[in-house]
């Protein structure tokens, strides 16, 4: 399904989740919104560390998605045109709670539920 191109098949940005939970990557993705549509991109889903950093060095106008951000609306009003969407957020080498004395680390790729329910966490910071 590499360079598939969705245009015209009425994708939006839920068309973009459903695009994330596809197994394959290298997809065209136009969204359309309110009758404006932003700039084309092709979709991928890292596979490693290594990849996205590999793909974001060849392409400087790719940008990384993870989560919780303000990219997509931003691409819905055409105020950002990246040429590649490289999704990290389901990495592993960017999840993970550990404690280490007196350091707690959370992975960039953590969800705020996961950090909030995780007895590591509780037990390391009462407050929480």
């Amino acid at each position: 399904m590499a360079g598939t191109n969705l245009l015209g098949a009425g994708v939006c940005a839920k068309g973009l989740k459903l695009a994330a939970r596809m197994p394959d990557f290298g997809i065209r993705v136009p969204l359309i919104s309110k009758g404006q549509s932003v700039y084309q991109f092709t979709y991928h889903r890292a596979t490693g560390l290594a990849d996205a950093l590999a793909r974001v060095a060849q392409d400087p106008a790719a940008k990384l998605l993870s989560g919780g951000m303000t990219l997509l609306p931003s691409m819905k009003h055409r105020l950002a045109a990246p040429s590649q969407l490289i999704d990290i957020a389901q990495l592993p080498e960017l999840r993970g709670i550990a404690r280490e004395g007196d350091t707690l680390t959370v992975g960039a790729a953590m969800r705020h539920v996961e950090v909030e329910l995780d007895e590591t966490v509780r037990n390391s910071i009462a407050s929480l």
